[in-house]
């Protein structure tokens, strides 16, 4: 519903701003772009029960129903949403009403998410832990050939291509018993797929306006560590693993100018 509502706005201001004669799309162009990027991102945290459970001289620490009370505690989505704006640039052929091309883009996207979960130890209470999750993506780069439909002066198009953003990811863990500390954190380009659609409507000397849906994929990434310790050592066997798979979708608005 919103990407309808913005194609019918973006092609009533732009039928009332120029007239019905063809325009060729042929020819590279440079544009701008504001988005708004909501994402999903599913995350969890683990770590591992070894041997009997807490043992200093074998760098042990948890029971077997910490474990899996922490596993249970470390699963979790965020939900995070940002406004960002980019520059794009492409190219054009036309042969009739058919459009192909390519178009690169870079932009950032600002997104920010946090989760924390606590429980008491089933085998211990009143010892409790807590866990914080974070992941942020800064900016983003897709490459994607595109193909589409001209009409007078508008343009449907589908497109599809290669994301590559910069994600990071944090998980820190924290107890009472007695305060124990350990944390994961990974920052990695990412690569992954974006495909979508699309409408452009031209103006006169070469400009034209577009509104653009994407859908996201960025696949998984992890990361482990055996950094745990507490005030009487550390428990290297333990070691925690956090994963993160994000996906997001995208409503791009527009202006192009190409010669």
């Amino acid at each position: 519903m919103l990407f309808r509502a913005c194609l019918v706005l973006v092609g009533g201001v732009c039928a009332g701003g120029s007239g019905a004669s063809e325009m060729d799309w042929s020819g590279s162009y440079v544009g701008v772009h504001g988005v708004h990027t909501s994402a999903q991102t599913d995350l969890s945290t683990t770590t591992e029960f070894v041997g009997t459970g807490y043992d200093l001289s074998a760098g042990t620490y948890f029971q077997a129903s910490s474990v899996g009370a922490i596993a249970a505690s470390g699963v979790g989505g965020l939900s995070p949403n940002a406004v960002s704006a980019g520059l794009s640039w492409g190219r054009n052929w036309q042969a009739g009403p058919r459009v192909s091309g390519f178009e690169v883009d870079l932009g950032s996207m600002n997104l920010r998410g946090t989760r924390s979960a606590a429980a008491v130890y089933p085998c211990c209470a009143p010892f409790a832990y807590r866990l914080r999750q974070s992941i942020e993506a800064d900016w983003l780069v897709t490459a994607r050939g595109r193909v589409g439909y001209a009409f007078e002066r508008s343009l449907v198009y589908a497109t599809a291509g290669l994301a590559l953003a910069r994600v990071h990811v944090d998980a820190q863990f924290s107890d009472n018993d007695p305060a124990a500390r350990a944390s994961t954190s990974l920052s990695t380009s990412q690569w992954g797929w974006a495909f979508g659609v699309g409408y452009e409507h031209g103006f006169e000397d070469g400009w034209s306006a577009k509104a653009e849906v994407l859908h996201l994929d960025l696949g998984s990434v992890s990361s482990a560590s055996n950094n745990l310790s507490n005030t009487a050592g550390a428990f290297p066997a333990d070691v925690f693993t956090t994963r993160a798979r994000l996906r997001a979708n995208q409503l791009r608005m527009g202006l192009n100018k190409r010669w």
